[in-house]
Parts: C-alpha cells; structure tokens; sequence
C-alpha cells in the first residue's frame, strides 16, 4: 500500500497508509506455521476497517473483506486536506499454492497509477497475527516488502527496502460509526482543512528535492512542472513542504521551520557526516530545550529541536 509516499511515496510513485513510526522489524524476525502449507484462510485477522488521521488534514482508512473462497480483497484511501487524493485496490489471493499480494494504485479520479500490470508481492512468511510479501525483483521506487502485523485493536503495515529500512504506519480498528474524518469541537469559522504546507523557495528544485530526501528523509508527494511546485512530506516528523521555482531566493532569518528530535546531539553528528551546514553551535536552556539551525542548499534556517526534561 504506501507506497507513494514512501516513494510517492506517494509518494509519488507510491504508498501506502496510516502512521506511527515505531522503529526498523525485519520480515525475518515473522514466525513460520511448522509443517503447514501457507493458507489465506490464516489472515482473517487483517479483515475489518483500520483509520488513521494525521495532521495536515489527512486521513488514511484501509478496510479489508474476510478470507473467502481462498481470497481477501482490500481497499485503502487517502485524504489530504479535506479531499481526496488517492486510493488503492487490493486483493490476496493464490497463484498456484502459493499466496500473492497484488495492489494498484488510482487518483481520485480513479485514473490508475500502474497502467500495465499490478505491483505484485509473493508470500514470504506467515506466523500469528503477522505476514510478509515480499517482490525481490522490485522498481527501485517501490517497497520491496509489505509487512502487516496485528496486535489487539492495531494494525502496522511496514514497508521495507531491501536493506530492511523502512516505515511503518499504524492503524486503529474502526468501532461502528467511528469512520470518517471527524470535526474538531470549536471549529473556527473560517473553516480550517488542517492542510498545512511550508513553503520554500528555491533557484534549483531539483537539487533542493533531492536535498529534501537525501539529508532529511522527505518524500514525494507530487510534483507540477507547469508551475514550478514539488511538494514532499516527511511522516515521521509530520511535516509537509512545498519547494517553489525562483529566479530568485530572499532568505528570512525570523521565520522558520521548527522540528523536534529525539537526540539532538545524535541527529546532528549525523546530518554533519552527511555535509549539511549548521550555523553555529547547539545552544540548550537547561531543563527545557536544546537547540540547533540549519542550512538547506539556498540558505533557509532550519531548526532543530530536542524537549528536555520529564
């Protein structure tokens, strides 16, 4: 599923679901069934409606049919800000004796994104509560691994590379009634979406998209060469940017992006391995916060943060 944003990654090329990052789970660590051949009947446990809103006026629901007649079928979509964006089509089914995940992705105008064939993944494991199918022949912009694992009233899907690097989103199990995008108490009359998108500009989008996803972990939401607009999102800091054409960039030192960090010190060491510029040394408020800044490839300050404290 994700795989937009996890290369569309949507994406785009492409993606797929809800999201609590929850650290790296290799497909290795999923329990065989001993002396049994893999059966569809096993996964009626993926069967029901999972949900999951994120900020920014997304909203992420897969639903999946109980196993019948040797076959599950799926459907997901996605809503960012207020409308639709995209959705997918899903099934799980046998080719010969053996278990296959097939997925196709649309627009929302349900134009397909895959016009030749459906993304396919063969069984690799299946356990309790847990499979893995995996495609070992994958595009390099797709997840070469669909991992769904359930525990009680949650659902994580995982995508992986081949180096077993990843995300992960985590779905709840929708209660009757409780589907659907729901209005905040208090909502104010200017009839905020919770879209919210922060924009830089830039004299080379390529080579900032690039820095984007290269240094930051960033993804491709999509991209409008007619207007000079490339528009990424990182899940696990919850932040969308749009990136704009410029022949020109005028830098503001008093407005800026602010992300948190787990361990400053930590993402620091990392980013400056990497070549990214800061601009000058960590400042910490004891008790309350650390401090560091920044600077993508046309000058913007960037701000991270670390809490302090209990």
């Amino acid at each position: 599923m994700y795989t937009c944003l996890r290369s569309l990654t949507l994406l785009i090329p492409l993606l797929m679901a809800g999201i609590v990052f929850t650290g790296a789970h290799s497909p290795s660590a999923a329990p065989q069934l001993p002396n049994a051949a893999p059966s569809i009947a096993d996964l009626g446990w993926m069967a029901g409606t999972w949900v999951r809103e994120e900020t920014g006026g997304q909203y992420l629901e897969e639903v999946w049919t109980a196993p019948v007649n040797n076959s599950l079928a799926g459907m997901f979509r996605w809503n960012r800000g207020g409308k639709p964006w995209m959705c997918e089509l899903m099934t799980i089914s046998l080719d010969g004796e053996k278990p296959v995940f097939r997925l196709r992705h649309f627009d929302a105008t349900l134009k397909p994104w895959e016009k030749e064939a459906p993304l396919t993944y063969p069984l690799l494991k299946i356990g309790e509560n847990e499979v893995a199918f995996e495609d070992a022949d994958n595009a390099p912009d797709h997840p070469r691994r669909f991992i769904y694992r359930r525990n009680e009233d949650k659902l994580t899907v995982r995508l992986e590379d081949a180096d077993g690097k990843g995300d992960e989103f985590e779905f709840t199990r929708a209660t009757q009634g409780d589907t659907g995008a729901r209005p905040r108490p208090g909502s104010s009359p200017i009839g905020f979406t919770g879209g919210l998108v922060v924009r830089f500009t830039t004299t080379d989008r390529a080579k900032s998209r690039d820095w984007y996803r290269d240094m930051l972990g960033f993804e491709i939401l999509f991209e409008v060469d007619e207007i000079g607009w490339t528009e990424m999102i990182n899940h696990e800091a919850q932040l969308t940017i749009g990136l704009a054409q410029s022949d020109a960039v005028s830098v503001s030192t008093g407005t800026m992006a602010v992300i948190g960090v787990k361990d400053l010190d930590a993402a620091r060491k990392h980013l400056e391995s990497k070549g990214v510029k800061f601009t000058g040394e960590t400042v910490e408020h004891a008790g309350l916060v650390k401090l560091a800044t920044l600077l993508d490839p046309d000058g913007h300050q960037i701000m991270l943060y670390q809490a302090l404290g209990d």
